[in-house]
């Protein structure tokens, strides 16, 4: 019985744990920038690429205001990406935050 406990506990799938994510709202363009389609397209994601993060999903809009939004694995980030982004964000007006949320779960956002 014992050896059935411990052949079934190895073929079951792990729960798939919770990752942290650093999320970029989009800031609303300026005027001027309304006719360049780069800046329109994705603000947020502009600035993580800018920043140095190569990997990383823009979402159209969560939440009540539907803003866009960037979001990439907060432990993929080196120290210098970090620093650049939160710099950048408090510049340019942009709301950061932090998600806990497993991937399999992204999508749904």
């Amino acid at each position: 019985m014992l050896v059935a406990t411990v052949v079934a506990q190895m073929l079951m799938p792990k729960p798939e744990e919770s990752q942290t994510f650093l999320t970029v709202a989009d800031r609303g363009l300026e005027p001027e920038e309304l006719s360049d389609l780069i800046a329109a397209t994705s603000s947020s994601g502009k600035l993580l690429r800018e920043c140095g993060v190569t990997e990383m999903l823009v979402k159209r809009g969560h939440g009540v205001h539907g803003v866009p939004y960037a979001l990439t694995r907060a432990e993929d980030l080196k120290t210098s990406h970090s620093h650049c982004i939160i710099r950048r964000a408090i510049e340019g007006g942009y709301d950061l935050g932090l998600l806990n949320i497993k991937e399999s779960e992204i999508n749904a956002l």
